[in-house]
């Protein structure tokens, strides 16, 4: 099987927690038993090179050189632009991931028993850890930080490329959103694959590298705007960009991979709703 895995790391030699949460997640991807290409984007993080060595996987980094917008650090769009032009016909899967979770050694075989050509896959909830590494395995932690996409034709492999340079993505947030609309997209199913999996997410030393949530906010509402955009270019639901956590939800939701935990955290989750609509008529009446 061979799968292209894009991600992006942070600078290694800050923060010794997140060094070894991000060798824990290479690590991970060194056992998987399959031909991985994993395409990394550099743009002003320190010793990631040589800290991200295997003999058991091909890795191809790229220097970014494109201005990055809104004084931001990083850009997921200019991540999975560079990773594109690794993409042919002989990849089975494409592979974008945040670099703070596990793989388990069972990942492999779980995406490979969907036997559909073309289909996106996510896995959600996953079991996130706190900052004393403590895992809550009923935590409804809102995270999608895995996607899994196959798509077995060359007519959407060239759209899936032209997709992706139709939407900016600059710092912290919503490129879920973004990747989540790439099914309608490409009009194949979107399902959640969470069953038997047990990722972990661990939480980044935020003090560490200096990060602001009130940056993470602006941020996050400049990449909603350019997914807008996105969103009327190609007439998609605009509820993928404005309708929370709960739309992306309702899309990838499969009955199939429910278990105990996973309904307990969708009683949680819909518990939230009447709360989130409060929340959302009270700052609207604010900013009015």
């Amino acid at each position: 099987m061979k799968i292209l895995w894009i991600t992006t790391f942070r600078s290694f030699g800050i923060s010794k927690k997140n060094d070894a949460v991000q060798k824990k997640f290479f690590n991970g991807l060194s056992k998987l038993n399959s031909n991985i290409t994993l395409s990394v984007t550099i743009f002003n993080e320190k010793n990631v090179k040589k800290n991200i060595t295997s003999n058991k996987i091909k890795t191809v980094f790229f220097k970014n050189k494109n201005k990055l917008l809104h004084n931001s650090k990083y850009s997921q769009s200019i991540c999975m632009q560079n990773a594109v032009t690794l993409l042919d016909e002989t990849f089975d899967f494409v592979i974008w991931s945040t670099a703070d979770i596990t793989i388990p050694k069972n990942f492999v075989n779980k995406i490979n028993s969907f036997k559909e050509k073309n289909i996106l896959m996510t896995a959600f909830p996953i079991y996130f850890a706190d900052s004393k590494n403590n895992v809550s395995s009923y935590s409804s932690n809102w995270g999608l930080d895995l996607f899994v996409l196959k798509i077995n034709s060359k007519k959407k492999i060239l759209k899936f490329k032209k997709i992706i340079n139709q939407c900016p993505n600059y710092g912290w947030g919503c490129y879920e959103h973004f990747f989540s609309s790439i099914s309608d997209a490409l009009n194949i199913r979107y399902i959640n694959i969470c069953k038997n999996l047990i990722i972990k997410k661990y939480t980044n030393d935020r003090k560490a590298f200096n990060e602001i949530r009130e940056n993470e906010i602006t941020s996050w509402k400049i990449n909603q705007n350019y997914l807008i955009k996105f969103l009327k270019r190609n007439n998609l639901n605009k509820l993928y960009a404005t309708g929370s956590m709960y739309y992306l939800i309702y899309k990838f939701f499969n009955l199939t991979e429910l278990n105990f935990r996973s309904v307990i955290i969708y009683i949680k989750i819909i518990l939230r709703i009447p709360f989130s609509i409060i929340n959302l008529f009270s700052n609207k009446y604010k900013s009015s």
